[in-house]
């Protein structure tokens, strides 16, 4: 679904993937996203099962209007974590599967 709001200034455009539950959800790209009045995007919004959410990289990321990034945050299952404990969960993630993978594999 794709809503246009304007707000004085501002153009909003905002695409989100409803879940069943009507929870925010987008599994291939930012779920919501803001436009400033120039359609530069102002801010992107990642969610899975209505949580703020991404495994790959930031989850939320603003921009001035130019489209530089002004500020970035990394959150996973709706909480907010540093660059490092982001980074270090998924070490853990990613030395869990190969576990799993060597066992069962081998």
């Amino acid at each position: 679904m794709t809503e246009k709001k304007k707000f004085g200034k501002k153009m909003m455009k905002v695409l989100i993937t409803l879940y069943i539950n009507y929870e925010v959800h987008r599994e291939d790209g930012p779920a919501i996203i803001w436009y400033y009045s120039n359609g530069i995007i102002e801010r992107e919004y990642y969610f899975l099962n209505g949580k703020v959410h991404r495994e790959t990289d930031v989850a939320e990321i603003w921009y001035d209007d130019t489209g530089k990034i002004e500020y970035e945050a990394h959150w996973l299952n709706g909480i907010t974590l540093s660059k490092t404990e982001f980074e270090n969960k998924l070490i853990g993630k990613k030395i869990k599967l190969l576990q799993f993978v060597t066992t069962n594999n081998g």
